[in-house]
């Protein structure tokens, strides 16, 4: 907040309207914590049984198929090409599920690392940033249901996937 200083002298009214926005900057990316402010939900396309690229702004080689949307739960899978990421997030409400259908995923945050069929459980507030070096495909549910249990996907889905 000292560089404010050089700007203004004294600490008139617009100093203290500075210093209240840079305040809320800070906050929201505060630990570098993104619940992908600059992306809109319309940006985000979720098409059933359709691959579709996650936006630029929050991945680099990450495609996602919806496969089940209710009230309660959306369900999709997610597919890392090799060296892909999604930029260190947090979820507003949901808790993400997953479980790594092939290859293996990594959470650069905290080094775990997830390979076919180990599952995983993010709460809402919890900090991810998840990577793929070789490339990664992975059943992921988003949901406010806490105890949320995944179901097996069906043997069309995963025969679907293999060519993934």
């Amino acid at each position: 907040m000292d560089v404010l200083k050089e700007f203004f002298t004294g600490k008139s009214d617009n100093y203290s309207k500075a210093i209240q926005r840079l305040k809320k900057v800070k906050e929201t990316f505060e630990g570098f914590a993104i619940a992908f402010p600059d992306v809109t939900s319309d940006e985000i396309i979720l098409i059933k049984d359709k691959w579709e690229k996650l936006p630029k702004q929050i991945s680099r080689g990450v495609k996602t198929m919806a496969l089940n949307f209710t009230a309660k739960a959306k369900s999709l899978i997610v597919n890392y090409e090799p060296n892909a990421y999604i930029v260190p997030h947090t979820k507003k409400t949901e808790y993400e599920f997953g479980k790594i259908i092939k290859g293996k995923l990594t959470n650069k945050l905290t080094g775990k690392t997830y390979i076919k069929d180990d599952e995983y459980k993010f709460s809402p507030t919890e900090l991810r940033y998840l990577t793929s070096q070789n490339g990664c495909v992975v059943y992921s549910v988003l949901t406010e249901n806490k105890d949320y249990k995944l179901k097996s996907l069906s043997k069309k889905i995963l025969n679907k996937l293999e060519s993934v």
